[in-house]
């Protein structure tokens, strides 16, 4: 299910090209290496950065799985009714 999850994910072109968790040959290494890129290339232009940084351990739980379904549904990765409890 994963191999064809990411493989759809992929196809389909779903995620943000800065997307790096839970991608292959894109790692956390990647995201700080974008941000001291970027950062450093606005400090040559004289210009300002920021960051927000989220930690969201504890976000699916507050998900409603009916709502996230009814998503991955729309978006050909899951089709309801055919998962079962």
């Amino acid at each position: 299910m994963y191999k064809r999850m990411t493989s759809y994910i992929e196809q389909h072109n779903l995620l943000y090209p800065s997307q790096y968790g839970f991608r292959k040959g894109h790692s956390t290494q990647h995201a700080v290496l974008d941000i001291i890129n970027d950062t450093q290339a606005n400090m040559n232009q004289q210009l300002l950065s920021c960051g927000v940084f989220i930690d969201l351990r504890k976000a699916f739980d507050t998900v409603d799985h009916e709502i996230s379904s009814t998503i991955m549904a729309s978006m050909g990765l899951l089709m309801i009714g055919s998962h079962h409890s």
